[in-house]
């Protein structure tokens, strides 16, 4: 009898034969357990809670159930036993106790508080016996028992208690069985083997087969139909019918009355039966198959899995010949491929291959008399019919690739980009198979089908969508760890040490979600603590980050100890911010292999591997981090396992740009670090640690670290409130609720480049620290909230203080006043720019435009800007790039050199850059006196080497070409602007003039007195803040102390550091100075150039107007 709750059970007989059912159910458990651990000579007795503890059950139903012959057996102790074993929440009191082992509350059968895990895993045992009797039939939700042995390894109980369907379900791990051949197309891989175990025996429990004569189609469609009405199962439609079927088709053949293809049938009739006004409209009903591969997972489908396929479930096709060809392109393509990791070209791939291979050949099989062919190779893959569909068909014809992908994110709710990755390496797959259809199999003629069309429209994330972890929280959040890694530490030295041994490791297990650390301070010898701003905080729950595994350890002893991988690699992230890939593959021959003795605080860690660079990279880490991977590494040592030995390949690729590595985070028996899932598992315990103790600390009010959600609620989702108002009316007992936060192991990442941006420019932190492109450094920063609100406070009280001053008056009379005497032809919105959007060709007639050029022949840069109709041209404030600002190679070669504007042959300049290549001028002249005064000097010789003179004779006949070529194009410039303003180009203007022209501005004499050379040269560092030189910012930063001595302000003048805005500052300055007595050009150079400048003027006002500047 089939069972369609959620979590009862179902009673199939009654009065005298369920007690006689019970009876032998009680004495098969028993004699299973006595079997399992090898002690059928074992006195029961002597079994106590020190003594033999597992075989407690045993004890109790030998010597106190079965022995009560006055007692009915019925189904309330069925359901007393079923509640005990299967309820987490409500586990097995001293009363159940009693009730189900009839023992007596005095004697030597009481009640002890360690006796219930034996006997809840021993009913268990007691209910599968019964089940398999065909007394009762399970829930699909029954949890299958197991027990371990002396070594600690699982072993599997059904070839001992359960029925013959269940063992052959049961099977699918031992490949020596008997049954593998039926289970072939279930045993591809790991996870699928995982997946059959799980849903192959809870299926068949809630069908209640036991013989391969009671399977049947009319019960798999009763549970089916329940299923889609109520989900009692939690899963869907993915509850494994077509494969039971097929396994026991392959089994069992005629004798069992089940088989795939009448299975299609039946539900091909049910099908038929849907609503037809889907139909009316021409959409495709799903049919079984597409509903079956739409559950399917792109591993599921990787080419070396369907290699182990012989045949398609169901269907009389030759599945060798259909695949050959796929899977043999495939497979050159992967091997070609030149990636790190290939995963996202086998998923992409696993996604064609459940289309090509569980999707169309069981559409093909429904519509035979179609007519079109099933694509056994490329060349056969028509775009219209198979990939994307521009207009309707007039036959029929099946879902194409891209509708059966968008159907598959429907299903597993794909956001656009998640739908966009999915299809992105598949165009380089046909991209491959087309560029080489000359040479590859059945690809003669083939083109890539996909266009950029068929693509979703998908945006790009500005920064990341990661929290770090709040400010205020983290050096609390840093300690918390810490006091992590210690106690798991202590923990390992004390199982290490034999302080801990046997059953006193029970409290670290995995089910133990949380540690009770006063309750385990007798065990591990005390009870952790914070200190966090002056005060200790005593952590009585831990969350339970131990992965106890036993290993067999180096001094011969096999002991079950701490994993500590999760801790260090959460650790060693958020002292870093370095990728998680990379440090899970840290080398442990070489980790430290930077580290010098004297190193204090600030050392290197050497990495191994890197997602851009090709080559290893030294990032300067915390002293702290080279212990924690010491800590690692000592760890790894004590582990007696060959694989640890050897070295492995990074992510497990031969073709990998990297050398093979021992990992220091190896766990794994071929010496393979550990999985992603252990340090984000140990991740969301952290947070919800500490969030269970923000109410303890003095932190403030933050936002919640985490939040607990249902596994289909995303924490992001927009209808989130909906979604979880539909588990209002949920039938189920409980709803398991899962940590959900955007606070993500890659915050980690986030939150180092988040505060080092504070104090260190972006390109150290990528060099240096993170080993990230300076663009990608800024990816990561998100600015804390609390610097947020600090930077505004602090902006505000500026902008008071600078408003007190006056600062601001000449801006709020005035506006945005533009400079009248320099030209930005680089803006965006100047004449030049606008006149070349609006007419090339007479843009550059009109406005002057030329190129310098010593060589014969060749393109000019105007020659280039023509073909490329200014497409990559930069537009800089001297010149107009055509390539960009990267120069060409000619470049290169010719003026050894990058950047060499001066005299680059494609520079294109027109007259209105004039102002700021007179300024570049000025700029370079600047630098070359520097040299030169450097190299007069007569102790020069004396304090330099040969090698330094030859740096210093080479820039100075770097700077002199560039002085030549500047002044060059200054002439020729300044030749063209007077032909055009005294009109002597005839050429009509056609565009605005330009302004140059306009305003009427020409070049003047570079002024001899050294104040008015000063004062020109602030007009032009202003308006071009890179056109500065050090030597000119010396004496504006005397010009600077000179205004605050005129004012009175003479202990400014001497004592005050140089500012790091000291143009804008000193030309601020001179402005106030100005404004505020009413001076003149001619009268600010005398006053600046004469003793006597204050005499004349109002001490008192000025000085009020400038104090403190």
């Amino acid at each position: 009898m089939i069972n369609v709750t959620k979590a009862d059970v179902v009673f199939n007989v009654s009065g005298r034969q369920l007690d006689q059912s019970i009876r032998l159910a009680l004495d098969s458990a028993a004699t299973t357990l006595t079997t399992l651990y090898s002690a059928t000579d074992v006195d029961l007795e002597t079994v106590t809670a020190k003594a033999n503890l597992r075989l407690i059950y045993v004890k109790y139903v030998r010597l106190c159930t079965l022995v009560r012959n006055d007692f009915t057996f019925d189904e309330s102790y069925v359901l007393d036993a079923f509640k005990a074993n299967g309820t987490r929440f409500e586990p097995l009191d001293e009363d159940g106790f009693y009730r189900l082992t009839l023992a007596e509350r005095e004697g030597n059968f009481r009640f002890r508080p360690s006796y219930l895990g034996p006997v809840q895993s021993g009913l268990g045992f007691f209910l599968i016996a019964l089940h398999s009797g065909g007394a009762i039939t399970l829930p699909y939700s029954f949890n299958w028992p197991f027990v371990k042995s002396n070594n600690g390894t699982r072993i599997e109980i059904a070839p001992f208690i359960a029925s013959e369907l269940l063992q052959l379900v049961r099977s699918v791990y031992d490949s020596d069985s008997l049954n593998a051949a039926a289970l072939q197309s279930v045993t591809t891989h790991h996870g699928r083997k995982s997946w059959f175990l799980s849903n192959g025996t809870k299926l068949l429990l809630a069908l209640g087969w036991n013989r391969p004569e009671d399977a049947n189609l009319d019960d798999l469609l009763k549970v089916k139909e329940a299923n889609d009405a109520t989900d009692f199962s939690g899963r869907g439609a993915a509850m494994a019918y077509r494969a039971l079927v097929d396994v026991l088709e392959r089994k069992y053949g005629n004798r069992c009355a089940v088989s795939v293809r009448a299975w299609d049938a039946a539900l091909i009739s049910a099908e038929r039966l849907v609503d037809k006004t889907s139909r009316l409209f021409g959409e495709k009903t799903l049919s079984i198959n597409l509903d079956q591969a739409l559950e399917m997972r792109p591993s599921d489908a990787f080419p070396e899995r369907l290699l182990r396929l012989s045949k398609l479930p169901g269907l009389a096709v030759d599945f060798a010949a259909m695949r050959q060809t796929w899977l043999e392109l495939q497979a050159t393509y992967l091997r070609k491929l030149r990636r790190e990791s290939p995963k996202e070209h086998q998923r992409a791939l696993g996604y064609l291959n459940l289309y090509l291979f569980f999707y169309l050949p069981y559409w093909f099989n429904e519509n035979s008399d179609t007519r079109i062919r099933y694509p056994t190779t490329p060349s056969e893959l028509l775009t219209s019919v198979f990939i994307s569909r521009l207009v309707h068909l007039e036959f029929s014809t099946p879902l194409t690739y891209l509708e059966f992908v968008e159907k598959y994110g429907e299903r597993q709710g794909w956001a656009p980009v998640t739908r966009h990755h999915a299809l992105q390496p598949l165009r380089q797959f046909f991209e491959f198979l087309g560029s080489n259809s000359h040479e590859l199999p059945g690809c003669q003629g083939f083109v890539q089908p996909l266009s950029k069309h068929d693509f979703p429209a998908v945006g790009r994330l500005i920064g990341t969508n990661k929290r770090p972890v709040p400010r205020r929280l983290f050096s609390f959040y840093l300690a918390y760890v810490e006091t992590l890694v210690t106690y798991t530490h202590v923990v390992l030295d004390r199982i290490l040490s034999g302080k801990l041994s046997g059953d006193d490791d029970l409290i670290f297990i995995a089910k133990r979600t949380v540690i009770d650390t006063v309750r385990a301070a007798d065990k591990v010898g005390y009870v952790p603590m914070v200190f966090f701003r002056g005060r200790g905080h005593r952590i009585q729950f831990l969350p339970n980050c131990m992965d106890l595994e036993t290993f067999r350890l180096k001094d011969g002893r096999t002991l079950r100890i701490p994993q500590p991988h999760g801790l260090h690699h959460v650790l060693v992230a958020i002292y870093t911010g370095i990728r998680n890939q990379h440090i899970q593959w840290l080398d442990a021959r070489t980790f430290d292999s930077k580290v010098h003795p004297d190193d204090v605080s600030i050392t290197k860690l050497l990495v191994n591997t890197d997602k851009v660079m090709t080559k290893c990279w030294e990032p300067h880490v915390n002293v702290r981090v080279i212990q924690i991977l010491r800590e690692q590494l000592r760890w790894r040592n004590l582990i007696d396992c060959a694989g640890f030995d050897k070295t492995v390949y990074y992510e497990g690729n031969e073709k990998t740009k990297w050398p093979a590595i021992q990992p220091l985070f190896a766990v794994t028996a071929e010496g393979y670090p550990h999985p992603d899932s252990r340090y984000a598992t140990v991740w969301d315990k952290i947070l919800m640690g500490v969030q269970g103790m923000a109410s303890e600390i003095d932190c403030g009010r933050i936002p919640p670290l985490f939040e607990l959600l249902p596994e289909d609620v995303p924490y992001k989702a927009s209808d989130r409130r909906d979604r979880l108002n539909a588990y209002r009316g949920s039938l189920e007992p409980k709803i398991a609720l899962h940590p959900k936060s955007d606070i993500t192991p890659h915050s980690a990442r986030v939150g180092v480049v988040s505060h080092l941006i504070t104090v260190l420019p972006a390109e150290f932190i990528g060099k240096y620290v993170t080993g990230q492109h300076t663009s990608v450094v800024y990816h990561y920063v998100r600015i804390d909230e609390d610097d947020i609100r600090a930077s505004q406070a602090e902006q505000a009280v500026a902008l008071a203080v600078g408003a007190y001053g006056k600062q601001f008056d000449e801006l709020l009379a005035n506006g945005q006043r533009p400079n009248p005497i320099f030209l930005k032809a680089d803006h965006v919105n100047s004449a030049f720019a606008k006149s070349l959007r609006r007419d090339f060709e007479a843009t550059l007639a009109s406005y002057g435009c030329v190129t310098l050029s010593l060589r014969e022949g060749g393109k000019s840069g105007i020659d280039v800007l023509r073909e490329t109709r200014g497409a990559d041209a930069a537009f800089n404030k001297t010149e107009v790039c055509p390539f960009g600002n990267h120069c060409p190679p000619d470049v290169l070669k010719d003026l050894r050199g990058i950047g060499r504007c001066a005299l680059c042959p494609y520079a294109v300049r027109s007259i209105d850059h004039l102002p700021a290549v007179v300024a570049k001028i000025k700029q370079v002249t600047e630098q070359l006196e520097s040299v030169e005064q450097a190299l007069d000097r007569s102790d020069f010789d004396e304090v330099h080497t040969d090698t330094e003179r030859q740096e210093r004779e080479a820039e100075r006949q770097r700077l002199g070409d560039e002085l030549a070529g500047w002044k060059l194009s200054s002439e020729v410039l300044e030749v063209q602007r007077r032909l055009i303003e005294s009109g002597q180009d005839s050429r009509r203007w056609v565009v605005a003039k330009p302004e140059i022209i306009e305003q009427a501005l020409r070049r003047i004499p570079v002024p001899t007195g050294e104040t008015a050379y000063v004062l020109a040269r602030l007009a032009e560092s202003v308006a071009y803040p890179t056109f500065d030189s050090p030597e000119i910012k010396g004496r504006f930063d005397l010009l600077r102390r000179q205004l605050l001595a005129n004012v009175g302000n003479v202990r400014a003048a001497l004592t005050s550091p140089m500012p790091p805005d000291l143009t804008a500052q000193c030309a601020g300055l001179l402005r106030t100075f100005v404004e505020a007595n009413g001076l003149d050009y001619s009268r600010v150079l005398s006053l600046l150039t004469k003793e006597s400048h204050l005499q004349n003027l109002g001490q008192s006002s000025s000085q009020l107007l400038l104090e403190g500047i």
